[in-house]
């Protein structure tokens, strides 16, 4: 009864207890990784027992009573079998297990049906009929591992039921049956568990990486979060400091200059009152001479009247200034001057940072000889590369330029973030950016990312542009003695900086970049007196 209530729980594919058991429209039940392995191996859709065929896939359902039956069945189990499955895992040998001292076995045999300890193990070594039976390393339910009809061990495996058989019934219920030892199906399902499983433990190990690289990503975004933000609130702090210390001098220097015009005018109105005084003075003296009808007196009193009172040319003296819209046009002015230097200043501060914190993702270009123009001559240890003038003798490989003065790097980049550095102090014409490795190398290149080139070129010492679809004029007041190129894929940016002067040239942003690697690239332009220099590749300090 036990034994009939133990096979209601196994799928007749494994032989094991159901693992989320499903049922089939005839009614049977199997496992359902089991079931759907025997179907995926044959080209007809029956059922492993009854054989009745189905047209198409079923639909199955998991088996929620057998299911819980299960699930008590495992958990009911006998103290025995708790005290076997979590205090003694190791089988016990079945002849001396019923004394005081239990003996761990070392083999079982199948035909017996028992396992025995390395004492009671040796008549199956010793007798002559007992050696043929086919003995094992210690193992429980030793029932399980024989032929419920012939009781014979189940040795083979039948590929077209796939289920378990003995040496009968390959004569029998499995005649003309695909079967293999099952040694050899074993060896092969345990190969292939090993292979997913390390590849599982692979990909495993590379998630983790990933993990870890996301973490310290975010980590390090919010330190340079920080770090902006500091930066910003000590630029503008330094900027409100300016304009408020600005607008206190402005303040001062129009009251101050308020204060003298209102001495000055007071000075002018205590002058001008005083000459009017003595004016009036001398028209009152004068109207008094105009009423004296005696001729004889008037002369006389004409000769006696004193000097006219001196006075002012006041037409020729400015009144009103514009001195103090001067002075606020000219504080002003002086203000924006001191905020323009400031901000400089401060914009060389945060590329200095800038720099300082993408040179974490330097890498080590080395310049592909075989992609050289003819007439560029590549260092040995591929770190320089100058125009020589003349025409080398080197394979006409597809992968070299054959009209452009270019060379590419030999390593790509089409993920994350790299950057790297090339001095070109002397030149007066270059080209440095990148380049997508499927860039055309023969004929001339139109610029762009659609046509494979994102470049920063100079010409003539004087002429500097950043192109890409379009070409942007920049200043090339200050000479370039060290270009930086920093290329982001995630965020879509290339970036130049003049690394002398720690200042931050241009950069192309929302660039799409297509899933291809991107190399550096470097141009010498033509050879000429002033061009004759070498463009190198420097080490990032």
């Amino acid at each position: 009864m036990a034994t009939s209530q133990q096979s209601m729980f196994k799928c007749c594919i494994c032989l094991d207890d159901f693992t989320e058991p499903v049922s089939t429209p005839c009614g049977h039940n199997f496992c359902q990784v089991c079931i759907n392995n025997y179907w995926d191996s044959l080209d007809t859709i029956q059922c492993p027992l009854c054989k009745q065929t189905f047209n198409k896939r079923p639909l199955l359902s998991v088996n929620v009573l057998l299911r819980d039956l299960i699930g008590q069945k495992q958990t009911k189990t006998s103290p025995e079998e708790t005290n076997q499955t979590h205090k003694t895992p190791d089988i016990l040998c079945d002849v001396c297990a019923g004394e005081e001292k239990k003996v761990k076995a070392v083999k079982s045999c199948l035909l017996c049906e028992e396992s025995f300890c390395s004492e009671h193990v040796k008549p199956h070594q010793d007798d002559e009929k007992l050696k043929s039976h086919e003995m094992l390393d210690p193992v429980s339910r030793l029932k399980d591992r024989l032929c419920k009809q012939h009781k014979a061990p189940l040795e083979l495996v039948c590929h077209s039921d796939l289920t378990c058989v003995c040496v009968l019934c390959i004569k029998s219920n499995h005649k003309d049956h695909q079967c293999v030892p099952l040694k050899n199906r074993l060896g092969k399902k345990k190969a292939k568990v090993d292979r997913e499983l390390s590849e599982l433990r692979q990909q495993i190990k590379d998630r983790r990486k990933i993990l870890s690289a996301v973490d310290e990503s975010m980590e390090l975004s919010q330190e340079n979060t920080t770090t902006d933000i500091a930066d910003v609130l000590e630029i503008f702090t330094h900027i409100k400091e300016a304009v408020q210390l600005s607008e206190t001098r402005l303040v001062s220097a129009i009251t101050l200059l308020h204060s003298k015009s209102e001495s000055r005018n007071e000075t002018i109105k205590d002058n001008v009152q005083e000459e009017i005084s003595e004016l009036e003075d001398r028209k009152d003296e004068l109207d008094h001479l105009s009423q004296i009808k005696d001729d004889i007196r008037l002369l006389q009193s004409l000769h006696s009247l004193s000097e006219p009172p001196t006075t002012k040319n006041w037409s020729e003296i400015s009144i009103y200034s514009d001195s103090a819209v001067a002075s606020v046009r000219n504080g002003v002015s002086k203000l924006l001057l001191e905020l323009h230097n400031r901000m400089q200043n401060e914009t060389k501060k945060i590329v200095r940072k800038e720099v300082k914190r993408i040179q974490k993702y330097a890498v080590d270009v080395t310049l592909d000889s075989n992609t050289a123009n003819d007439q560029l001559i590549v260092s040995s240890d591929g770190k320089q590369v100058r125009n020589g003038g003349l025409t080398q003798k080197v394979p006409d490989n597809p992968e070299r330029f054959d009209i452009l003065l270019g060379v590419l790097g030999k390593e790509g980049y089409s993920s994350g973030a790299f950057y790297f550095e090339v001095k070109v102090e002397g030149m007066t014409s270059w080209d440095i950016g990148v380049a997508l490795e499927t860039v055309d190398r023969k004929g001339l290149y139109q610029v762009g990312l659609d046509n494979g080139y994102v470049i920063l070129t100079l010409r003539d010492g004087k002429n500097l542009k950043a192109c890409d679809q379009n070409h942007v004029e920049l200043d090339a007041s200050k000479t370039i003695k060290k270009v930086g190129v920093f290329v982001d894929h995630e965020e879509g940016e290339v970036c130049f900086y003049d690394v002398g002067m720690k200042t931050h040239i241009y950069s192309f942003t929302g660039c799409k970049f297509p899933k291809k690697k991107l190399l550096p690239y470097l141009n010498t332009c033509t050879h000429t007196d002033g061009n004759n220099f070498p463009m190198v590749i420097t080490p990032v300090k």
